[in-house]
């Protein structure tokens, strides 16, 4: 691993306290996001806290020992994030069960992509209430990755939906983040094939 990549989780762990932290707490404090489009019902968007540092692409860990240490669960992580009491040391890049052999590098790229666009998606969704609507190139689209459901987003990044489950499995007609990613949200990678995108023609917070 890169020398570098300690002082630069160094850095990230200060942007997340002091900034990017604070945007998605907005987000998570202002109820629902409604999205109205053409061409399908509204979407309504929750961003429950859990759901944070898998957007950012980091996981949090018990210990240093890579060969002792145990994942911290997100909602903790995310209270340690707030109240800056982060040890860089036990944070590592975010990888899915379906992708633990991806390579290191790939997965810093990837979270550094995430940190990149992060704090601007957050902002640009949390100011909503400030506007008459959204950016004019924003659109849902159907998703090509399982099990995304939708993405919602703009020419420079895209947010990956999944339906909100209850305590009991039960799928809910509300939409929770799953995926954060630097690319157009229109990207042959985001959107299922054969599908046309719905363009964003209001947002609002209810």
């Amino acid at each position: 691993m890169s020398s570098g990549w300690s002082g630069e989780k160094e850095d990230w762990a200060r942007d997340l306290h002091e900034d990017v932290l604070p945007a998605y707490e907005r987000l998570a404090s202002s109820g629902i996001l409604r999205l109205t489009c053409f061409g399908r019902p509204n979407i309504d968007i929750l961003f429950p806290r859990y759901r944070f540092p898998h957007l950012v692409g980091l996981s949090y860990y018990s210990c240093r020992d890579k060969k002792r240490r145990v994942k911290i669960p997100d909602r903790e992580f995310y209270k340690l994030i707030g109240d800056g009491d982060v040890d860089t040391q036990r944070m590592d890049y975010t990888h899915e069960r379906n992708d633990r052999g991806t390579n290191v590098h790939t997965r810093h790229d990837n979270t550094s992509n995430k940190m990149t666009v992060a704090l601007r998606v957050f902002l640009e969704l949390r100011d909503l209430h400030r506007h008459d609507g959204w950016e004019v190139d924003s659109a849902i689209v159907d998703s090509g990755q399982n099990p995304i459901v939708i993405f919602t987003g703009t020419s420079s990044w895209a947010l990956g939906l999944c339906h909100q489950m209850n305590s009991n499995g039960k799928t809910l007609p509300t939409y929770i983040p799953r995926s954060l990613v630097k690319e157009d949200v229109r990207s042959s990678r985001n959107m299922k094939k054969g599908t046309t995108a719905s363009r964003v023609i209001f947002a609002r917070w209810i």
